[in-house]
């Protein structure tokens, strides 16, 4: 599903995905409901919302209430025609390229490149460092030579309040002590800001 969502990822050169970033779009406006194939009743119903650039977003709302399947639907982890969407995306800059409130796929092409998603279980190596995941993702999402990731994994780091833990591992064993839940769920965002996403879910 990784490699899948991030953009038809090369399994040989993975960075080029990341190398011709599309135009960066600042604002995102969904409106749109949801009824899967063979539902009874859509799983969301007239939802309306926006997403800024460097704004802050939160989801309340009952457990079954449909929270995960929006985030999803934010993240771009699904085919949503496949899915029963209805509705439309659209950015106010997709106004420039020519795409209409209705050019929903090509405006969520544009859109993949720039989410990251942060799962709500950590995906991290026990005997890895904080500092040797976050670089690994960087030579991964850009090919950079280990001492560029090794720069920019260091300003994450720092970023996030990890310098301390940046060189413990992670979770060494069974009675062993690596980092505390905290740091590790801290280890995976800085894992998902490595390519400067506009959105972060």
């Amino acid at each position: 599903q990784f490699l899948y969502f991030i953009g038809k990822l090369s399994l040989t050169k993975p960075h080029q995905a990341f190398k011709s970033r599309p135009v960066a779009m600042a604002t995102y406006t969904y409106d749109f409901t949801l009824t899967p194939p063979g539902a009874p009743a859509p799983v969301l119903k007239d939802v309306r919302f926006t997403l800024q650039r460097g704004r802050t977003t939160a989801v309340l709302g009952l457990s079954g209430s449909g929270k995960s399947v929006l985030l999803q639907v934010v993240a771009c982890r699904m085919n949503l025609q496949s899915f029963g969407f209805a509705g439309h995306v659209h950015a106010p800059a997709a106004d420039m390229l020519g795409l209409s409130p209705m050019d929903t796929d090509k405006i969520l092409d544009r859109l993949r490149p720039q989410v990251a998603y942060v799962p709500p279980d950590d995906v991290v190596f026990g005997f890895d460092t904080p500092r040797e995941a976050v670089v690994f993702r960087h030579r991964l999402a850009f090919g950079s030579t280990k001492e560029e990731a090794e720069a920019a994994a260091a300003k994450l780091l720092a970023e996030l309040g990890l310098e301390q833990c940046a060189d413990n591992l992670i979770a060494p064993g069974v009675g062993l002590r690596g980092i505390s839940g905290g740091q590790r769920r801290r280890t995976c965002i800085a894992m998902a800001l490595v390519t400067r996403p506009a959105i972060l879910v």
